[in-house]
């Protein structure tokens, strides 16, 4: 999902300066690709072409045609998918059936954690039980059971929406005894995952302020890719994705506020956002 997501945000920088039908198509192959792998992918796909699009449209060239393409080749790629679900089980699933357990998981009450792992079918036998007598019935009980724990206790669904927010970018959960025995790695994390976070987002304003074309696209992955995990529950892993996104723009950053202090200094001016496009190139370029 890491290679994907690189290199939807490697081509994105191509289609707003070409409208070549094969481009496009190259870019909506690899963002259906990335939706079979992860499905929170395809907001940040639809977000990168959109944004394109009007880009092209700003630059008088055409964009109808390559929108159409684009979504031509992701709807081709995802659809064979979508088909084997309906015949499968009887029924349309967009996906994965998946999102009533992940909702469930983070919305009964228990708020210790980020989740509850022990109400997984993986670790409680009644559960499996219960997914074992049928997956799609079982996915929609627990879809009933979230929405109802939600619609009963509104005030929690919200406060615990905004932890989970935080937690994803900051590392921070809760110093409570109890939950940091079962998450001792926290207290190392919290000041790591922080100090990353305040980085990139003061690489992400230092792009804004150079009016970069680059930091819509980067401040729209990162904003938009983890947005769904604020509403079911997150999980350490989940920021995997962007976070070289958030040491290229902690680069860009370190380098832009070294370039500042140079220039006070009389130094000659560098080029850090070169650095930063070179960085993501080599993420996505294959080794010689």
């Amino acid at each position: 999902m890491l290679l994907c997501l690189c290199v939807l945000l490697y081509l994105a920088q191509d289609l707003e300066q070409s409208p070549r039908p094969r481009l496009w198509a190259a870019f909506g192959l690899v963002a259906g690709l990335a939706g079979l792998t992860e499905p929170s992918i395809l907001v940040v796909a639809v977000f990168l072409m959109a944004l394109a699009a009007w880009r092209l449209s700003r630059a008088g060239k055409r964009r109808l045609a390559q929108v159409l393409v684009a979504s031509f080749a992701l709807t081709a790629t995802i659809l064979p998918w979508l088909i084997r679900d309906a015949v499968v089980f009887h029924r349309m699933i967009p996906m994965r059936d998946s999102m009533g357990l992940e909702l469930r998981m983070g919305n009964n009450g228990y708020s210790e954690r980020w989740t509850s792992d022990q109400k997984h079918p993986l670790h409680d036998a009644k559960e499996l039980a219960a997914y074992d007598a049928g997956e799609p019935a079982y996915m929609d009980w627990k879809a009933n059971q979230a929405t109802g724990y939600i619609h009963d206790h509104p005030r929690w669904y919200v406060w615990m929406c905004a932890r989970r927010a935080l937690y994803p970018w900051t590392g921070y959960w809760s110093f409570d005894k109890g939950y940091l025995a079962m998450e001792a790695m926290d207290l190392g994390n919290i000041p790591f995952a922080s100090c990353l976070t305040m980085l990139g987002l003061l690489g992400l304003w230092a792009a804004w302020q150079r009016r970069s074309p680059d930091a819509i696209h980067y401040g729209g992955v990162l904003f938009l890719f983890p947005v769904v995990y604020y509403f079911t529950h997150p999980e350490p892993y989940h920021m995997r994705p962007v976070d070289p996104l958030l040491v290229i723009l902690g680069c860009f950053a370190i380098v832009t506020f070294k370039e500042r202090a140079g220039r006070e200094d009389g130094l000659a001016e560098a080029a850090p956002l070169d650095l930063v496009r070179a960085g993501l190139a080599s993420v996505q370029a294959p080794p010689g």
